[in-house]
């Protein structure tokens, strides 16, 4: 933000150098970031234009005669607002000058323009250095006698400031007065009037009111003002635009703008004929809504904020006006608003529309109400002391009082020295206060009842006080000392160490990790979690969107959205984890937090000179689990379950020690076409990490070496005919416990309408050796047997023939 230090001293007396006022602010967190000083120019002096011929060899350019005092000088000149009389800012040959394009200060030179000799230079806005326009040139004050130098009248130093958005009240040039008087204990010269002195003795209501939804608009006030004209604002409003990198429109515009930058409060001026029935309404869209904003766009209007006429929508709340109602040279009655519209719609609304604007820029820190009155009683007054007109009725006021009282605040004294380490005695803490706005009323136990100021929407609670103490008094006034103590001794957390592994582990098994937003719509929650757990969302006060309302409870729509993103782009197999938090709800009470691993495989594998490519499946995500699990030493076993989100019989719990620890499983297409997943089949896995960790310090056991058999293996393959429903997992477990048979190995699924109904074929290589003597072909053939017995019994599998 802008703010010259010429208009900050109609607020304050400065006394300091503007480095020095740069830096307090600095300290103070009201970041300078740069320093600009308007009036460097050699030789520009105040000139008055005496003659306007059109240059013989060119239809844009004139040559124009200018009476510096002391001589006449032509000049070449292609600007469109000339006239005889007016005073301009001319530069002769040799002044300095501002190069838009070196962004220095640069020497005038003589210049030949289309044959014809220019003596000079009638200066725009741009080559001063104080604006933005070169189309036309800047016109001086008519009172300024002919011959000044330029500098003497506006010379002025201009504060670059990096406002932080808890600070809605710096947004304003009376905002930084009040820090510096602060700062500096220079007296604050303001005198802020409501509009009970603007009240008219008459009934009339030429217009109504409505605010349709009382949490988009906290207060919306009006104004008629007749007869008015609208001109070129005075060249001392125009100045201080322009210093501050705003275009001057016209007069009314001007003041709407002038005000806001000034108090911080956004306004603006309707035409009232154009406003169709006398009402004023402010309400949210309509379905297929349009609007012709002033920047020459047609915008639809969806899910916005709006004030509307009995028709028709006239301006988008806090954003921007219609351009139907714009103030035009033939508007003779105007409609003023100052209102207090919520600061998340107002957010809303800009965004929806793609618009960034200096209003949405203040409203969506928040206002407060209060404000409201004392922008639209100094907008009046200035509009009827430049524009004419009459206020012909009561200026008229919706608010709703309850929600805007006064805040509060005990503030205790041990307060402050526990927080900021150093004891401030109490009168200073009391001038330090009020100093900032705030009223102080002492108890008999020496504690302070505060009352924070309207314009200070970011101080609730006594930290926040605190803060103000310390950043008003100075953070160099708080004592240094070093930390004094054992260093404490180091000591392993095992919980972080494991939680590292469990990353290192799986991108060793080629994933790639992710990190997503802990903040979610409802939306894609509810389609990834059980419908018993929708309860269980935990919701954000203050979200950012509506696409980040609630926090996560699941990690699989982070997971699914960066699957629909990158399978558009990535044309290699997508073997993506994250290890994050969720977030459930408890009664009264702090949601609970869990860390979980979820991870995803999609796509089609890499086609190497030993295998061809094909799709991941269940199968690699299972891999994966088993490759975990194996490093940590943990049993794994996966028992069939149902889940909505996932195919029917391809969903599985995963069990460690009888313990479950997550899921793995086929997501449902259903699912994936909300994500906009089409075509793929994406199989994902979930681990809890808590009961992981647990599972894991419960069997944790060193490893111990054990060496292998010197005599020989024996293999022996069985096709076994068994139900469907039987898991190859429960048969393997049948198997191993079986002495002698080291491994199971399953090489053969097999399904066919050859087979007997609801019957599959399941190639199993059971691996037979003894660590004792080499067995015969008997024992051998024995335990094959035993193997094939135990089956039958249990899931009646047989030899397939």
């Amino acid at each position: 933000m802008k703010v010259p230090l010429s208009w900050i001293s109609e607020y304050i007396d400065i006394k300091s150098s503007p480095e020095e006022i740069a830096h307090l602010l600095t300290l103070a967190g009201n970041e300078v970031s740069n320093i600009q000083n308007i009036g460097e120019w050699e030789g520009v002096v105040v000139s008055e234009v005496k003659k306007i011929d059109p240059h013989p060899n060119a239809d844009k350019l004139n040559i124009v005669t200018v009476n510096t005092g002391s001589s006449n000088v032509e000049v070449v000149c292609g600007a469109n607002n000339l006239y005889l009389g007016q005073k301009v800012a001319f530069a002769p040959i040799g002044s300095m000058l501002f190069n838009p394009k070196t962004e220095r200060m640069e020497n005038l030179k003589k210049a030949k323009i289309r044959n014809i000799v220019s003596n000079g230079m009638i200066c725009s806005s741009l080559e001063l250095g104080i604006g933005e326009d070169h189309q036309g040139i800047y016109e001086v004050d008519g009172k300024e006698p002919i011959g000044t130098l330029l500098k003497n009248i506006l010379n002025d130093t201009i504060f670059d400031l990096d406002i932080t958005p808890n600070r809605s009240d710096c947004f304003s040039i009376l905002g930084i007065a009040r820090e510096i008087s602060a700062i500096t204990g220079e007296k604050l010269k303001i005198n802020l009037n409501g509009v009970e002195s603007l009240v008219p003795n008459t009934n009339k209501k030429s217009f109504t009111l409505n605010i349709e939804n009382k949490n988009i608009c906290s207060r919306y006030m009006g104004a008629l003002i007749k007869g008015v004209t609208v001109k070129n604002s005075p060249e001392w409003i125009k100045e201080k635009l322009l210093k501050i990198g705003e275009k001057p429109v016209n007069n009314i515009v001007d003041i709407t703008n002038l005000v806001m930058f000034e108090l911080g409060q956004p306004l603006h001026a309707f035409d009232f004929q154009f406003i169709e029935g006398s009402n004023i309404n402010v309400r949210k869209s309509q379905k297929d809504e349009k609007i012709l904003t002033i920047d020459n766009e047609t915008r639809k209007l969806d899910d916005v904020v709006v004030i509307s006429d009995s028709k028709k929508p006239i301006a988008v709340a806090g954003v921007m006006g219609g351009k139907e109602s714009e103030i035009t040279e033939n508007t003779k009655n105007i409609f003023l608003e100052s209102a207090c519209f919520d600061s998340i719609h107002n957010r809303q609304s800009a965004k929806n529309l793609g618009m960034k604007t200096e209003a949405t820029l203040r409203f969506e820190k928040g206002l407060n109400p209060k404000l409201c009155e004392y922008a639209i009683k100094k907008s009046i007054d200035l509009i009827i002391e430049i524009a004419g007109g009459n206020l012909e009725e009561a200026v008229q006021d919706l608010w709703i009082k309850d929600k805007n009282k006064s805040k509060k605040i005990t503030l205790k004294k041990e307060k402050v020295n526990n927080l900021l380490g150093v004891n401030f005695d109490q009168e200073t803490i009391k001038n330090t206060l009020i100093s900032l706005g705030f009223s102080i009323n002492e108890t008999s136990n020496k504690d302070l009842d505060i009352t924070v100021p309207y314009w200070r929407q970011d101080v609730s609670i006594p930290e926040d006080i605190c803060e103000e103490l310390a950043r008003i008094i100075g953070y160099e006034k708080i004592p240094v000392s070093s930390l004094s103590g054992q260093i404490p001794q180091w000591e392993p957390n095992d919980y972080f160490n494991i939680r590292e592994k469990i990353r290192d582990i799986l991108v060793e098994s080629g994933m790639q990790e992710i990190i997503s937003y802990s903040a979610d719509s409802k939306e894609s929650q509810l389609l990834t979690i059980e419908s018993e757990n929708s309860e269980k969302l935990v919701k954000i006060l203050n979200p950012m969107s509506r696409d980040f309302e609630y926090l996560r409870f699941s990690l699989r729509s982070g997971i699914l959205k960066a699957v629909s993103k990158n399978i558009r782009i990535w044309r290699e197999p997508l073997k993506i984890f994250e290890l994050g938090s969720v977030f459930e709800k408890q009664n009264n009470d702090l949601p609970n937090i869990k860390d979980v691993i979820c991870g995803a495989f999609v796509g089609d594998s890499q086609e190497n000179l030993w295998s061809k490519s094909r799709k991941l499946d269940f199968f690699d995500a299972k891999g994966t689990i088993q490759y975990l699990f194996k490093k940590f030493q943990l049993p794994l076993s996966l028992q069939l379950t149902k889940e909505k989100n996932f195919i029917d019989g391809e969903c599985f719990n995963i069990i460690s020690n009888k313990i479950q620890l997550g899921k793995i499983g086929k997501i449902d297409s259903r699912i994936l076409r909300k994500f906009d997943i089409k075509n793929e089949e994406i199989v994902i896995f979930e681990l809890e990490l808590n009961n992981f960790i647990k599972n894991f310090h419960k069997i944790t056991k060193p490893v111990s070496y054990k060496s292998f058999s010197r005599l020989p293996e024996s293999t022996r393959d069985l096709d076994l005919i068994i139900d469907k429903s039987v898991l190859a997992e429960e048969i393997l477990n049948e198997i191993k416990p079986i002495k002698n048979i080291k491994n199971v190995e399953i090489f053969d699924i097999f399904q066919s309408k050859n087979l007997p109904k609801n019957k599959k074929s399941l190639g199993i290589r059971l691996i037979i050796s003894s660590d004792k003597n080499t067995l015969t072909s008997e024992q051998i053939q024995s335990l094959e047997n035993k193997a094939l017995k135990n089956l039958n019994k249990k899931f009646g599998a047989e030899l397939r023939g």
